[in-house]
This record gives structure tokens, C-alpha cells and sequence, in this order.
């Protein structure tokens, strides 16, 4: 079960929480937030499959403008692990 991209918007998620973009399987880039409680929730259209992006810096964008409780980012591609948090 995941998050829409509705449900963020409103931030529904009731928590804070890190955005973490990954390049998914089919090598578009994908976004699931990792909750402070430790579960992972993928952010899904309203057709409940997972939001993709063709570009790295549109999801960025996304997350920037409506990602409203993050307390950081992660970004994943292959083995590379990049982390940013706030101070």
C-alpha cells in the first residue's frame, strides 16, 4: 500500500519522513518515503502503480514542491547511496 500523489499533496502521511528517489526497474525514477516509524510507503498514481519520472530533476521538483514534512532526501542508483538531511 502506498501514498497518492493527492494524498501527499495534503500531506496525509501524519509524520515526518525522508523522500527517497530510486532508479526503478524499468530505469525511470521512482519515489517511496521512509517514515520515522521505519516503514517505506511508495508514492502510486491513483491507479495504485507506482509515480514515475523519465528525469531525475522532475522528481526532484516534485518532491521539492510537495513533499511537505520531509526531513531529508535519499537518492539511490545502483549501488551509490547519496544523503542529504536537514539541519
Amino acid at each position: 500500500m502506498g501514498i497518492t500523489v493527492a494524498e501527499l499533496r495534503r500531506n496525509d502521511a501524519n509524520e515526518a519522513y525522508d523522500v527517497k528517489i530510486f532508479l526503478g526497474p524499468l530505469k525511470s525514477w521512482q519515489m517511496s518515503l521512509l517514515m520515522e516509524s521505519g516503514k517505506l510507503v511508495d508514492v502510486e498514481t491513483k491507479r495504485s502503480t507506482p509515480k514515475t519520472w523519465r528525469h531525475f530533476e522532475d522528481a526532484i521538483l516534485f518532491a521539492l514542491e510537495n513533499c511537505g514534512a520531509k526531513k531529508g532526501f535519499i537518492v539511490e542508483i545502483d549501488n551509490i547511496v547519496l544523503r542529504q538531511e536537514h539541519k
